[in-house]
């Protein structure tokens, strides 16, 4: 258990994870961006595919979040479907 989601798909996946949150303020631009080469490199199209899924996960569970504040069961219930499957798809950690 850890005490966000961010933190529990990193543990279980080894690796960081950018939050919705996050992926915003990557979105205005890093500031020390890396060379289009070396991020090829470091990611192989699994390691692309997990994050991925990782961040679709991250944005199910924060929408979800969102509506539970707002006091919208439905929507929350599908979100957290939706959140569900994102999960299933995910490989098991070897």
């Amino acid at each position: 258990m850890e005490t966000t989601l961010d933190a529990a798909l990193s543990k279980i996946f080894g690796g960081a994870v950018e939050s919705a949150t996050s992926a915003g303020a990557a979105a205005n631009g890093p500031a020390n961006p890396p060379s289009a080469g070396a991020a090829a490199a470091a990611a192989s199209p699994q390691a692309e595919d997990l994050k991925s899924m990782i961040h679709e996960a991250n944005q199910h569970y924060e929408r979800a979040q969102e509506l539970l504040r707002q006091g919208d069961w439905t929507g929350y219930g599908e979100e957290i479907k939706k959140l569900g499957d994102v999960l299933k798809r995910m490989p098991a950690p070897k």
